[in-house]
């Protein structure tokens, strides 16, 4: 499954610069707009993917039913109700 949301950074040193990644699971979906740099270095493309990569782990476990909800969820409907919910997540979120 391939993740739909463009996750977007931008660097205050370069703020008409764009990077994004529609897969931050996949390095060769990042790609750079910029209106100033004819090409970033590499240490600004790798900066730019560890800010993504960043940002959709925080994404992906916000998504999750706090540890409450979870443990509340299984004593109610069982762990395979359970289970529906945390794969829906990751799905959404796949780890690379």
């Amino acid at each position: 499954m391939t993740y739909l949301e463009i996750l977007q950074i931008t660097f205050g040193d370069h703020p008409d610069t764009t990077f994004s990644m529609t897969d931050p699971t996949d390095l060769s979906t990042l790609t750079w707009t910029s209106g100033s740099l004819d090409k970033p270095t590499q240490a600004l493309l790798d900066e730019a993917e560890t800010r993504i990569r960043s940002q959709y782990s925080r994404r992906r476990a916000n998504e999750y039913p706090s540890m409450e909800d979870q443990l509340d969820k299984i004593y109610h409907e069982g762990i395979d109700a359970w289970k529906v919910d945390i794969k829906a997540v990751k799905d959404k979120y796949p780890k690379g």
